[in-house]
């Protein structure tokens, strides 16, 4: 089962006894546990029925939670935040195997009136009695970093949600933004679109102009127009972006792993191109990302040679190693971004 299958079927009333979350996008995983305590129990009763546990509980206690008569005969949830009850676990810890043993036999056999929500980031270990008795009597759903066609879904129904419209071209480059993220994080762009929400609060339309000045300080878009500076050789801009990125807190090596990916990508395209992948839709598909950077991408690219992206690399490479052991400064970031200007 899937995040918007088992979405939908909560929306519809459909509810399961026993629900394993995990994966990396906890965000997600904080919906659906919301969205499940909102169809089970009603909003009054919520304080009284509803039991939240930032760790695994003793076992004697969960099961005794589990099978207490909720409160005016309503319903129970109890939600564990972040449940290691799943994970591989070698050497097994005296009476782990018992603890499952007496868990599985209540999940075959749950009380109609209580419903248990375990959440993990971690992954699980799918060959365990306590995972297949969950797959079998509930559902255990992966919440894994969107792919931007996911993300694209996402982004509409958070927009319709606030009530917005969005220009085509501020779309494009919302997209853009998105798709140069290493990972894509709903979490992130949840609170982005929050503070974008509130700087267009008497807006109904949101343009490129808004955009930009709600997104000018994320990391991955000010080392992406820092590259674009650099392709121009406005080494002025290209040190002023890096500058306010570091004058916000932003981890030096961070910034220097966001640098290397859109290093990385120049040389990438430089290679398709020669290999005749000329057209940025189609380099969009290889990369994996938006035509709107990918068209970016195959302008730069034209700026650098391979032998200037190379020798960056190598120096980003030893940048890292030097910081880690505390032999470079903040200046050599400075420098790297300089060579890429020259």
């Amino acid at each position: 089962m899937n995040y918007e299958t088992l979405l939908a079927e909560v929306r519809q009333g459909k509810l399961r006894s026993i629900y394993l979350l995990y994966g990396e996008e906890t965000y997600l995983a904080q919906q659906v546990a919301r969205a499940i305590i909102d169809a089970a129990v009603p909003a009054e009763l919520r304080d009284l029925n509803v039991t939240v546990h930032d760790r695994d509980p003793q076992i004697d206690n969960l099961i005794g939670q589990i099978e207490a008569v909720p409160f005016l005969g309503g319903t129970n949830v109890i939600l564990i935040r972040d449940t290691r009850l799943f994970r591989a676990v070698s050497p097994e810890p005296a009476g782990h195997s018992q603890d499952h043993g007496r868990l599985v036999k209540l999940f075959s056999n749950m009380p109609d009136y209580s419903h248990v929500i375990f959440m993990t980031s971690h992954k699980v270990e799918k060959r365990s009695t306590l995972y297949k008795a969950v797959e079998q009597y509930g559902a255990a759903v992966e919440l894994a970093p969107f792919t931007l066609r996911e993300a694209r879904i996402w982004l509409k129904d958070r927009l319709n949600r606030m009530q917005k419209k969005i220009t085509p071209e501020a779309n494009r480059q919302l997209l853009a933004a998105v798709s140069l993220m290493p990972k894509i994080s709903l979490s992130f762009l949840d609170s982005e679109l929050t503070k974008l929400d509130l700087y267009t609060k008497n807006e109904r339309e949101i343009t490129e102009g808004h955009l930009a000045a709600s997104l000018a300080g994320v990391p991955e878009l000010s080392v992406f127009a820092a590259i674009e500076a650099a392709s121009q050789k406005q080494t002025d801009k290209a040190l002023t972006l890096l500058a306010a990125q570091l004058g916000a807190g932003e981890s030096p090596l961070k910034i220097s792993g966001l640098l290397a990916r859109q290093v990385r990508l120049l040389w990438q395209t430089k290679d398709l191109v020669q290999s005749g992948t000329t057209d940025s839709r189609a380099l969009a598909k290889r990369l994996g990302l938006h035509p709107f950077v990918a068209e970016k991408l195959l302008e730069q690219s034209r700026k650098f040679t391979v032998t200037k992206l190379k020798q960056v690399m190598l120096n980003i490479a030893a940048f890292d190693r030097d910081f880690k052991s505390g032999k470079a400064s903040k200046t050599m970031l400075e420098q790297l971004v300089i060579e890429l200007c020259q």
